[in-house]
């Protein structure tokens, strides 16, 4: 009668029923899942002292989710140059990210690889990490270009010169003087 016949009254001391219609009611939450796809193809090595042109990761959400893209602490002291802010995902809708790496000019050449960390800024789920594969060409200087000795007289001894070479894999090189007849 207080309900003008339109509903019950539930009664349950013990809560039981109320509990029981209250998950019959609720909607079934979505686990949020993160995925990272790395591009297919082979990297380019890249140069020491140089930033990386674009290099797109795919992420994938389950639900709309904001995301934020950032590498693990090494020593390699590689920046993140971009995504240098958060990223929206559309549920089931694969995201490029454009991956932009800052590479030091003093990194020793060869292969390593950097974890990329997708983080959920939105949402407690644990963050995706994943080796991300980066070639650092070798790297060999040579200064100055060339040296002149000079007109030297045989069996004389010249000046000194001083060639200062510089590589960035530790390695040992064979020295050779080419475009003399005689040495």
């Amino acid at each position: 009668p207080a309900l003008c016949g339109k509903g019950r009254v539930l009664r349950d001391p013990g809560g039981v029923q109320l509990n029981q219609l209250a998950d019959n009611i609720r909607p079934v939450l979505v686990q949020p899942k993160l995925d990272i796809n790395l591009p297919t193809g082979n990297l380019q090595p890249v140069l020491p002292g140089t930033t990386t042109e674009p290099i797109n990761v795919i992420a994938i959400s389950n639900v709309n989710a904001k995301v934020s893209l950032q590498i693990e602490p090494n020593q390699s002291g590689i920046r993140l140059i971009s995504p240098n802010s958060s990223i929206e995902l559309a549920a089931n809708k694969p995201t490029a990210i454009p991956l932009r790496l800052q590479i030091p000019a003093n990194i020793r050449g060869g292969a390593s690889n950097l974890r990329l960390v997708l983080n959920p800024v939105n949402y407690k789920v644990a963050p995706i990490k994943v080796d991300f594969p980066v070639t650092i060409k070798s790297e060999l200087q040579v200064q100055p270009a060339s040296i002149d000795f000079g007109l030297a007289e045989t069996g004389k001894i010249t000046a000194t010169q001083t060639l200062v070479v510089k590589n960035n894999i530790p390695r040992t090189a064979k020295l050779q003087i080419e475009g003399t007849k005689d040495v």
